[in-house]
């Protein structure tokens, strides 16, 4: 049953998030931003966990698009992304990646879609900037907005990316960074850098 893995995992977030208590910090006004100019959001693979809620509860509005491997696993976390109302474009940086760039490129410019991309994904190693979101920023001419969060108290699993579960009843702080140009001439530093650790 393909399909129980995407509905008990959304379940999932959802529940956890019910417990939970939510401070944004956001520096780029984008909460208040009703111009619909794209971005490209970038977040560690190890928050992805929460990012679909995140997304559905303060972004909703802003059709997004995220690049999502074409592996088993990509497989569920796309179809539970699609149940907060997230688009996929499926690829990564060892499989058809290029393509999924370019699907992402299209939909940017064309639609006016915001993107989402993990810059260690999906392989790491944990908090490297790939070229991926690189390739992205300067082929859309979109700027980077990094976005991440804190847990107070979270579990953390022993996989590459070090991935976080929050734990019932914590508080989690949003942090929505200033833009980051396209062009910047260090571009994957200032990703590393406004995204932290």
């Amino acid at each position: 049953m393909p399909w129980l893995g995407p509905v008990l995992a959304s379940w999932i977030i959802r529940a956890f998030a019910a417990t939970m208590t939510f401070k944004m910090h956001d520096e780029t006004g984008l909460l208040e931003d009703d111009s619909r100019n794209p971005f490209l959001f970038a977040f560690w693979h190890n928050r992805i966990l929460m990012m679909p809620y995140l997304y559905e509860r303060y972004f909703s509005k802003r059709p997004l698009v995220v690049m999502i491997s074409e592996s088993r696993d990509g497989e569920m976390i796309a179809n539970t992304a699609s149940r907060f109302g997230i688009e996929a474009a499926r690829g990564s940086s060892s499989g058809r990646g290029v393509k999924a760039l370019i699907q992402l490129t299209r939909d940017l410019i064309k639609a006016g879609k915001d993107a989402g991309v993990t810059p260690d994904g999906p392989r790491g190693p944990v908090y490297s900037v790939q070229e991926g979101i690189v390739h992205l920023a300067k082929s859309s001419g979109l700027p980077v907005i990094p976005i991440t969060y804190h847990l107070r108290s979270k579990w953390e699993m022993k996989s590459w990316d070090r991935f976080q579960i929050p734990k019932p009843f914590t508080h989690c702080d949003v942090y929505i960074k200033a833009g980051i140009p396209a062009d910047h001439p260090d571009i994957r530093e200032e990703i590393k850098k406004s995204l932290g650790t």
